[in-house]
């Protein structure tokens, strides 16, 4: 059974919301931070939330194999995903490391056609205008600091939250 209307649009602006939290937390100074220990921060405290909201949202009925899947997507968006990302910042700026992630929906559009997803123009200039609206929302230019670590942890934070999707 579907959760109320109300219900799903509360918890999507509520996630919109902690993104934000977050994005804004991420851009303090991280220069001597562990990133591991962001990516457990940030994971212990959206479990209060998740305790709170599933039960409203119909709750979760898991199979083992649905379980484990999730797991899965738990560890390569937490242990890869978020970890990268916080990487990224250090070695870009906060803005910098949101354009690399925005490559996720690049990745989410390769995987879905690996997996046999038609691409149709509608997606690839819809992916286009993500990756060019993040890029001119977040003022940040590649020649403010670009280096090939900052590129490759970017990179790399976007593959792992496409690949965490493509695992649900």
């Amino acid at each position: 059974m579907l959760a109320p209307l109300g219900v799903l649009l509360t918890m999507a602006v509520l996630v919109g919301v902690a993104f934000g939290v977050h994005d804004a937390v991420a851009k303090l100074n991280m220069e001597d931070v562990n990133p591991s220990a962001l990516s457990l921060a940030t994971l212990l405290a959206g479990l209060p939330l998740l305790a709170v909201f599933l039960p409203a949202a119909g709750g979760l009925r898991l199979t083992p194999l649905s379980a484990a899947l999730f797991v899965a997507a738990g560890v390569v968006n937490f242990a890869l995903g978020r970890t990268t990302m916080y990487a990224a910042t250090s070695a870009l700026t906060a803005s910098g490391a949101s354009v690399m992630t925005a490559s996720s929906a690049v990745f989410s559009v390769a995987i879905g056609a690996a997996m046999g997803e038609a691409v149709t123009w509608n997606v690839a200039l819809g992916v286009t205008a993500i990756v060019v609206a993040v890029y001119l929302a977040s003022g940040w230019s590649a020649r403010s600091g670009l280096t090939a670590r900052g590129l490759g942890l970017g990179l790399a934070t976007g593959l792992a939250i496409a690949t965490s999707v493509a695992i649900i």
